[in-house]
């Protein structure tokens, strides 16, 4: 498919992974997003580069890879952008929470058989007992958690400049990008159509989230699977260095607590909370954005019941981002059926700054009809949509 052009829409860390790697492989790749580069839940995300706990055990060998590719990721764009993704490996602390004795026991026990898998796979993961995590995480507090599973080479890094990167390498390479430009057909053939302009292209790759469902509409395919779920993120001040690795919860219950945080470079702490409840939309059909009071004050006050010493920080801006969940938690990536051309990769259930180089990789394969070394056939997108023509 040389001298092809590839339109790949949604200007999120997906979206921009794949317009990369098309731009690699010499096609012609044009980039629309309905608002501004990263403006959805990846530039809110607190973008943990974690491969323990990412999904079932069966996909431990992906994550590796794509983790791997972060790092050489990283290296080409300080080394040919001067651009630093500040991507630290400091590892990953994934506490166990429990309410009682029962409760703890079952947790414990999920979390060991959790560990056995993804050190079968070849995941360096081991747990800890509270006297390993108080020397790791010195500031949390050990009456807050029963247990606790280790991950050295788990990272984090800069959601924001990452996505920045990807960009300014992608159009290096040939490239085009339009923002503020919403999608508002899509014609067999394929051509999009935008609010602005028309373009013809050979395949689309929509990397749209929770938007794909609606973008898939306009192709008469239903996509009953994918359901929109609402993450509140803040961040603190900057403060003194406190919390090394990247810090998770396993609690059931999300609405007491949050899901990740870690300490940055600079010393503010971002955490990040879902909340599990159906995602208010607008009159214009948009998703509401505005964070949820009572649920920051929760959520932060489950924060300080682990770290006491957050106690005086200040939080200086929270702000929510609307996450592509699956029934089974698995990405979709591929063609439609009965829409040749036509591909998609959305459905990150939260997990998808860790997959997107490798999903970039992936659906360039696909759009060029190249052979791909992965068994795609959980992440089909067969498995999800039904046509409605």
């Amino acid at each position: 498919m040389n001298e092809s052009k590839v339109a790949v829409i949604g200007g999120g860390i997906v979206g921009l992974a794949t317009l990369l790697e098309l731009a690699r492989m010499g096609l012609q790749p044009v980039l629309f997003e309905a608002h501004g580069i990263a403006s959805g839940v990846s530039g809110a995300s607190l973008a943990g580069i974690t491969r323990h706990l990412a999904g079932e055990p069966d996909e431990v060998s992906f994550v590796m890879e794509s983790a791997a590719r972060w790092k050489s990721l990283a290296f080409e764009f300080t080394t040919t952008l001067g651009l630093d993704i500040e991507l630290d490996q400091h590892g990953h602390i994934a506490l166990v929470e429990a309410t009682s004795d029962q409760e703890a026991q079952g947790a414990v026990s999920q979390r060991e058989t959790a560990v056995r898998e993804e050190r079968a796979r070849g995941l360096d993961v081991d747990m800890l007992d509270k006297k390993d995590v108080l020397r790791l995480l010195p500031a949390v507090n050990a009456a807050a958690f029963v247990a606790a599973s280790w991950c050295p080479g788990d990272a984090k890094l800069n959601a924001l400049v990452a996505c920045r990167a990807m960009l300014a390498a992608a159009i290096r390479l040939g490239a085009t990008v339009h923002c503020e430009e919403r999608v508002v057909g899509l014609e067999s053939g394929w051509t999009v159509r935008t609010t602005k302009r028309s373009v013809h292209t050979d395949a689309i790759v929509l990397a749209t989230g929770p938007w794909t469902s609606e973008l898939l509409q306009l192709t008469a395919v239903d996509l009953p699977s994918m359901r929109p779920k609402r993450a509140q993120c803040c961040v603190t001040e900057p403060l003194p260095n406190m919390i090394g690795p990247l810090v998770s919860s396993a609690h059931a219950n999300l609405d007491t607590g949050y899901t990740q945080l870690h300490q940055t470079r600079h010393g503010e702490i971002l955490f990040n909370t879902v909340i599990p409840t159906e995602t208010r939309v607008a009159a214009d059909g948009e998703f509401v954005l505005s964070t949820d009071h009572q649920f920051l004050v929760r959520s932060a006050a489950r924060l300080l019941e682990l770290f006491p010493a957050l106690e005086q920080a200040r939080v200086l801006r929270s702000w929510a981002g609307i996450e592509a969940w699956t029934s089974d938690r698995r990405f979709l990536i591929g063609e439609i059926p009965g829409r040749p051309g036509l591909f998609v990769a959305a459905g990150d259930s939260g997990l998808g700054f860790v997959r997107a180089p490798l999903i970039g990789v992936i659906v360039a394969e696909l759009v060029t009809r190249r052979p791909t070394r992965f068994d795609l056939t959980a992440y089909s997108p067969a498995r999800a949509t039904l046509s409605a023509a």
